[in-house]
């Protein structure tokens, strides 16, 4: 690759890093929420109780999903992580750490999801104000496929009105056409090379996946972060993202 053709792809992962670290900002404030929130009230009244109740639901489900594998991608496919690295202020998981694999499988992040719909689903739909609604459990189940992610909600609710008590559609699903699972196991293939040699990076092997992801490697005090960014396919308007931390055992002693 000429170094012309270098400089391109730095600065195209410079810009995806920039709205990455935006987007969680804005979703871990909440602001993405609230903008989410003011488009559908603008079409609340337009149809029947029920189908309006669906229809925000609905935008809520695939709302949170779009925010929850943002957060999954940005931060090592963990929603909620416990160990990292803090790069351009993105909580960023170890997939590599002191001589051993810890990076999350595909379970790990489908279960991240589904813990996220969880938190977040009931409060996005909490913002319906013109009806009294009372809501069911809600039980989730997400699966990481190589080239989508797919969703399945059951939360069902009933809309209160005088006397009467209406059941609105309690199923839901939203499916993403997100490479996650291929970008998961590029992944597990580095921190795989990462274990045979902790200072060596396969070249050949960024050279070999380059027709589907592009991959920036970030040296730290610690090791590096790896960033895995699909070249076709996007999310809230940014190149889907996958980065993960490893963390070399040289820098523990």
């Amino acid at each position: 690759m000429d170094k012309k053709g270098q400089l391109t792809i730095f600065a195209v992962l410079g810009i995806v890093i920039a709205f990455v670290f935006l987007l969680v900002y804005f979703i871990e404030s909440g602001v993405l929420n609230k903008m989410a929130v003011s488009d559908v009230a603008k079409s609340l009244g337009l149809s029947r109780e029920e189908n309006v109740v669906r229809d925000y639901v609905e935008k809520c489900v695939d709302e949170t999903g779009k925010n929850a594998l943002l957060l999954a991608g940005a931060q090592g496919g963990y929603i909620f992580p416990e160990r990292y690295a803090v790069f351009e202020g993105i909580k960023v998981s170890y997939g590599y750490y002191d001589g051993k694999n810890v990076l999350a499988d595909k379970n790990t992040i489908g279960n991240e999801i589904e813990r996220y719909y969880e938190i977040m689903l009931p409060s996005c739909i909490d913002e319906i104000k013109i009806y009294e609604i009372i809501k069911g459990n809600l039980s989730s189940n997400v699966v990481i496929g190589e080239d989508a992610v797919d969703v399945n909600i059951n939360y069902p609710a009933w809309i209160i009105k005088s006397r009467s008590k209406t059941m609105v559609e309690p199923r839901y699903n939203a499916i993403y056409n997100l490479s996650l699972g291929k970008m998961r196991d590029v992944a597990n293939n580095l921190v795989e090379g990462t274990a045979k040699n902790e200072e060596g990076i396969d070249i050949g092997y960024l050279i070999d996946i380059g027709d589907d992801f592009f991959v920036n490697v970030v040296p730290n005090d610690e090791g590096r972060i790896n960033i895995i960014v699909d070249r076709e396919r996007n999310i809230l308007g940014v190149n889907y993202t996958f980065m993960f931390a490893e963390k070399f055992k040289r820098a523990s002693k």
